[in-house]
This record gives structure tokens, sequence and C-alpha cells, in this order.
């Protein structure tokens, strides 16, 4: 993931190398958007991204920026639940100025609450 922002529903999207996700809190689902479902490459950059004022997101990737409103996705039905699994996850650690392994952290903590989850 390079990328998360949060639209007016608490859902979250998210940029990466695989496509656009949009990630639902709640229902603890996801649904990735790809390039047949028109973003324009399936590939984005880690620092090319933005959210505007109105709530309009950018991501930037390989082949261009692709721009949407989140709220165009409100009448979507909800994606087939499917479950997460945390492969990998890696923190940059400032005071070393190294990525530090912390894919054993998540699975020890307790679980999010979903009100949490929307406030991020």
């Amino acid at each position: 993931m390079y990328a998360v922002y949060a639209d007016g529903r608490g859902h979250l999207w998210l940029s990466s190398d695989y496509g656009i996700m949009q990630f639902d809190p709640i229902r603890l689902t996801t649904r990735t958007y790809f390039v047949q479902d028109g973003i324009t490459q399936n590939e984005f950059n880690r620092i090319a991204h933005a959210q505007d004022k109105a709530g309009r997101i950018y991501f930037g990737g390989l082949n261009g920026i692709t721009t949407f409103d989140p709220q165009d996705f409100a009448v979507e039905p909800p994606p087939a639940p499917l479950p997460i699994q945390l492969v990998s996850f890696r923190q940059f650690d400032q005071a070393s100025n190294k990525l530090i392994d912390k894919t054993e952290a998540p699975s020890r903590a307790a679980p999010v609450v979903p009100a949490l989850a929307r406030a991020w």
C-alpha cells in the first residue's frame, strides 16, 4: 500500500502496486479496481497521491493520474467478504534510518474496533 485516504462513508481508499482498493472497515471487505475497471494503470507511485478539500482522490501511476470522487461509488453493492491476510509489515524508523520488520506485531495486538478504524 502506498497511500490511504478516507471518504465520507468511512471507507478507506488505497493505492498499491496492484490496483486501487476500497476497504470497508465495518464489513471488513475489500474491492480492488484494475485497468479493466477504468483506472490508468495497475501500478501506482509511492509519493504521487492527494485528496482535495471536496474529497476527490488523485493517485499517480506509471501511465498517468487516476482521479475519482468516492461518492460516485456509493451505490455499488458490497463485494463478497474475503479474509485479509497480513504477509509483511515494515515500518520506517527515522532514528536508525531503516525499515524495521514488524510483521508479527499486528498479530499480537488486540483486534481493531471498527469505530477506531473509521477515525484513521
